[in-house]
């Protein structure tokens, strides 16, 4: 198993994200992460803290526009035993 020498500037976040352990309801920075990046590139940020759980909105552009909706998550469900992966849960290993 290798993976390639350079990973692009999405594939290499994708695996940033992975290789952090966010069990529900703790993210490990993933959101904080994501912020940093959206605001980067000229993104109006609004984190939220719902309970015990952050989430943020994020707005670009002119809102008077035709309007695209995402919504995701940064936290998985436990894993469960680790002996019964393959590979460990928060690798982020590329199988090229």
């Amino acid at each position: 198993m290798t993976a390639p020498a350079e990973l692009s500037p999405t594939l290499q976040l994708a695996c940033d994200l992975i290789r952090r352990p966010s069990v529900t309801p703790i993210d490990a920075d993933c959101q904080a992460q994501m912020m940093n990046r959206l605001g980067a590139v000229g993104f109006q940020l609004e984190p939220m803290r719902i309970e015990d759980v952050d989430n943020f909105w994020a707005t670009h552009g002119d809102q008077d526009g035709p309007v695209l909706c995402f919504a995701g998550h940064t936290d998985v469900v436990p894993t469960g035993p680790v002996q019964q992966w393959q590979h460990e849960p928060f690798e982020a290993l590329i199988d090229a």
